[in-house]
């Protein structure tokens, strides 16, 4: 299944180097009882572009600031991202700057946790 595989591949890249790769957070899928990292796989070191690196470098900044509850920095990271003309249709920061707005609206409990719980399949 997906989630096997997703799981088997956070535990791949954990052993490889030589790859460029982001990490889109941690999600609680339907049916699992145990969250998984997710990532994304870009390109080998070696054939990425200072864009490639200036995403994955923005990203886990407004990554970092989602899970500290920073909601206005998180945004503003995610959304540099989203401004750039080379990413302006990026899911994974357009999703987080939903997700972000939500929850400055509406703060999360206190034992929130960062993980992204997925209600659907």
């Amino acid at each position: 299944s997906t989630v096997q595989f997703l799981s088997m591949m956070d535990q791949v890249l954990q052993q490889l180097s030589g790859f460029l790769t982001r990490e889109l957070g941690t999600f609680l899928v339907v049916g699992k009882s145990k969250p998984l990292v997710v990532h994304e796989l870009i390109c080998r070191l070696g054939e990425s572009n200072k864009q490639q690196r200036s995403l994955c470098t923005l990203f886990a900044e407004g990554l970092g600031a989602y899970r500290r509850q920073a909601w206005a920095e998180a945004v503003e990271k995610f959304s540099e991202i989203i401004s750039s003309s080379s990413h302006k249709e990026d899911g994974p920061s357009l999703f987080y700057v939903k997700l972000c707005e939500e929850y400055r609206e509406k703060p999360p409990e206190a034992a929130w946790d960062g993980i992204v719980r997925m209600v659907r399949k």
